[in-house]
């Protein structure tokens, strides 16, 4: 898989670096590429899946000149959990995601950078058929302010077809350097969503029709990473995430499901390596 993952990605960039080779500046092509092992996954303020799974990623991009970047990614997820698999509805959580990106930096003074990326995201799950569990596609958009304190950020995606809603991340991220090769890292961010998003990942309120589904902050989340550098080009890294839920309505459809996933809160540590090329 990841080396399909691998071929479509170097594809895509290929082509478009030909088409615009002769008529732009290629100032740099660049990849980036993770594997880890998470010990559940989380998906816009719901627990997706309480099993293990691992997470595979791709990333390539073209810089070009003045222009910024363009590129395309692939993020795939597979659970290790053997329960219920099934071609209609498997515990087993399988997923990969497709993504077409665009980013513009500006650098705003010494050591003060705004990052700015908009993308257009096809959100899949292979091996399903069951009606809720459709693929759908997304918009992205997101910036980070980075600087040598305390980084701010947001994430906003608009799922457009099938179903539609909206989603934010919003947190800020702070980075210690203990070593010449270790990093200590601190993130805390809200999940917020609207009332469509709220009906999506917790259904209708209990005792409420779907119609008064409430929307607002859903979930609030607190991380503690660590990065060695290997080499230059390879990381290994690992953090523990706390999720919690705090929406009311949340909380109290969560406690009413019977399913194995109904967590209101939970711990979830991951490890990886990234490599950069």
């Amino acid at each position: 898989m990841c080396f399909v993952i691998i071929q479509i990605v170097v594809c895509l960039l290929l082509c478009l670096s030909t088409a615009v080779a002769a008529a732009v500046e290629v100032v740099d092509m660049s990849f980036l590429g993770y594997g880890e092992v998470r010990t559940a996954y989380i998906s816009r303020g719901k627990v997706v899946d309480a099993a293990p799974f691992s997470a595979q990623f791709v990333d390539g991009k073209l810089t070009i000149g003045d222009f910024g970047s363009i590129g395309a990614s692939v993020w795939s997820a597979s659970s290790f959990s053997g329960r219920g698999q099934s071609v209609s509805k498997r515990y087993a959580y399988n997923e990969a995601d497709y993504n077409l990106h665009y980013c513009y930096d500006v650098k705003l003074a010494d050591d003060w950078m705004l990052s700015s990326r908009l993308a257009v995201q096809w959100v899949t799950f292979p091996g399903y058929r069951h009606p809720s569990l459709e693929s759908r596609r997304e918009w992205h958009v997101s910036q980070r302010l980075e600087n040598p304190w305390l980084t701010p950020y947001y994430l906003f995606r608009r799922a457009y077809e099938p179903m539609q809603w909206c989603y934010w991340r919003v947190g800020l991220e702070r980075r210690f350097a203990i070593a010449d090769r270790f990093a200590f890292i601190v993130d805390g961010f809200g999940e917020i969503g609207d009332e469509r998003l709220s009906f999506c990942q917790y259904g209708a309120p209990v005792g409420r029709t779907a119609g008064n589904c409430h929307g607002g902050l859903n979930a609030l989340n607190v991380v503690f990473g660590v990065e060695y550098e290997l080499t230059e080009d390879i990381k290994l890294y690992g953090s523990i995430r706390q999720f919690g839920l705090i929406s009311a309505d949340a909380r109290r459809d969560v406690k009413a499901s019977s399913s194995a996933q109904a967590k209101r809160d939970l711990t979830v540590a991951t490890i990886g390596v990234e490599v950069r090329f």
